[in-house]
């Protein structure tokens, strides 16, 4: 389970995730911190932490060719669920479009907008399994 905003409070260092990636170990994203507690912001933090790692503007990778975003989303959801003993997690999560950092954003690129941009203020009801 990566907790990158509490390695990075603690000067823990960057884990290898690409490394963990080509190992197949299932990853998962969590909060163990009380500097920071935003879900979205520790996803996005998984891959720009790799990013200024490697010193690689792409990094994630999957085998079925789902884009970064997607990637980060099934980290935090169905990973995340799995990893807690929670089985054929069915959750949903409604996004705010009227939230800034989504109001003009295309539908297409609606995921890369939440992950990369999105504050807690984007999203408005969360469904757990």
């Amino acid at each position: 389970c990566l907790c990158p905003t509490t390695e990075r409070d603690l000067g823990d260092g960057l884990p290898d995730v690409g490394a963990l990636q080509r190992a197949g170990v299932r990853l998962c994203a969590g909060i163990d911190s009380h500097v920071i507690t935003h879900p979205l912001e520790e996803l996005r933090a998984i891959d720009l932490d790799e990013r200024l790692r490697t010193g690689k503007r792409v990094v994630l990778t999957t085998a079925d060719g789902r884009t970064p975003a997607e990637e980060l989303w099934r980290i935090g959801s169905i990973e995340g669920a799995e990893a807690v003993g929670f089985r054929d997690a069915g959750g949903t999560v409604t996004l705010d479009r009227d939230a800034p950092e989504l109001a003009l954003v295309a539908e297409e690129q609606l995921l890369d907008a939440a992950v990369y941009s999105g504050s807690a203020r984007v999203v408005i009801d969360a469904d757990a399994p």
